[in-house]
């Protein structure tokens, strides 16, 4: 399904499947509402690109064995909330060149599958916007960050990914309250990128937070955050009966 120009459509209900390319292309100027939608079986394909100026709100939709879920690019915006993404190959969300959307409480998860190259959240290029109250689980990578990419991440949950979020090139942005944990690496931050991490729980078996250079962290924003190395906290509390 393309939407070319000015074409407006709202999708719900349909299934989509055995797709190649694309299976819902938005171009030009073009809006959408694509809702509670099953995208599946199809390995070679990307579920939804919203691409040029065209603007697409994707609401708990189904998604799973896919390359990648959602794709936005050029100057695209919308917002893709409420969407179960799973045992997908590549990325779960690709935001990329100057696109803004607003990423919430979507679901991304591999499932019992391990992909070694699976991202929850690409951001590349100029990519903005904001991600909140997410929830990844079970991911090579959790959120990736290069170029001059600056979004919002807020309040999101990462859980049993190898690294929670990665910070490359010249990339910024906010991380904020977010939950980390179960993984290898926390946060990985290579100069020169410069993000503001604040009010985070980082849990992380190997690095809670690493920079390259190692002193980089000095140089950042870096203030209200709960951070362990190692095993999770476990706490025991002993609750005695009274009559």
């Amino acid at each position: 399904l393309t939407l070319l120009e000015t074409a407006s459509a709202v999708i719900t209900g349909s299934t989509f499947s055995n797709c190649s390319g694309n299976c819902v292309l938005t171009t030009d100027e073009a809006q959408a509402t694509l809702s509670d939608n099953t995208f599946s079986e199809s390995p070679d394909a990307l579920a939804i690109q919203v691409s040029e100026n065209s603007n697409a709100k994707i609401l708990n939709n189904k998604i799973s064995d896919v390359k990648s879920a959602v794709v936005f690019v050029d100057n695209a915006t919308g917002e893709a909330s409420g969407n179960t993404i799973e045992n997908f190959i590549n990325i779960g969300i690709f935001v990329k060149n100057s696109s803004s959307p607003m990423l919430t409480n979507n679901t991304l998860s591999l499932g019992d599958d391990y992909f070694d190259e699976a991202v929850g959240i690409s951001y590349q290029a100029s990519a903005a916007g904001e991600a909140r109250g997410n929830q990844f689980t079970n991911l090579y990578l959790g959120i990736s960050l290069d170029g001059d990419a600056a979004p919002v991440l807020d309040s999101n949950t990462l859980d049993f990914c190898r690294t929670g979020i990665s910070y490359s090139g010249n990339a910024a942005g906010t991380a904020n309250a977010n939950i980390i944990q179960n993984g290898d690496s926390g946060i990985l931050i290579d100069s020169p990128a410069s993000p503001t991490i604040t009010n985070n729980t980082i849990q992380a078996y190997m690095y809670a937070v690493a920079t390259v250079p190692e002193n980089w962290i000095e140089k950042l924003n870096f203030t209200g955050n709960h951070v362990i190395d190692g095993p999770p906290e476990i706490t025991i509390v002993t609750v005695t009966p009274s009559n």
